[in-house]
């Protein structure tokens, strides 16, 4: 009789642990993010005076299946997003990248779809009144050049193509906000 109840309260122990666990991933999946901003001292740029590393360079499509690289936007301001339609965070932060892409109309926004089709996002898309440009990686090269493996992530690229921040994780509003600033003159 007694090792049941140490089995029962192992198990509730357990699953308070789990349950707690969970909880306070939530709380802080919006708050905590890693920001490897490039600096002087890590920058790949063979510029000493460059604070910042060169974006890489990938290429991705739109919905019609045109090649659209990174590399083609130099001169503007770019967030790029990689997403997921089956990433609860990712999904969680797209009301606030159409928000920011209704309001910062001189900076380029990529939402990149990262292993997703034109057929199975736009009605996704058209449900949400989402009018941001989605682009697919449909060959793996955004993928091969930021090493997607957590998501959502960011990237802020300035006029210059230089990597300003690297978000992993959620954004909220004003972060958002915040690192698009980081890139605009």
């Amino acid at each position: 009789m007694k090792s049941s109840i140490k089995i029962i309260i192992a198990a509730v122990v357990t699953v308070a642990l789990l349950a707690g666990g969970i909880v306070l991933y939530k709380q802080l999946s919006g708050k905590v993010a890693i920001d490897n901003t490039p600096t002087e001292n890590n920058s790949a740029s063979s510029d000493p005076e460059s604070a910042f590393e060169a974006a890489k360079d990938f290429t991705v499509y739109d919905g019609d299946g045109n090649a659209v690289s990174l590399s083609s936007f130099k001169g503007k301001s770019v967030v790029v997003n990689f997403w997921a339609d089956w990433c609860p965070p990712c999904i969680s932060e797209l009301p606030d990248f159409q928000k920011a892409y209704e309001n910062y109309k001189d900076v380029v926004f990529m939402m990149v779809n990262i292993d997703s089709t034109p057929q199975l996002i736009s009605s996704f898309v058209q449900r949400n009144g989402y009018n941001f440009p989605i682009y697919y990686d449909t060959d793996h090269s955004a993928n091969n050049a930021y090493g997607l493996s957590t998501f959502p992530k960011s990237i802020f690229v300035d006029p210059d193509g230089n990597l300003v921040k690297l978000q992993v994780g959620m954004m909220d509003e004003a972060s958002l906000n915040e690192a698009i600033e980081l890139i605009r003159r």
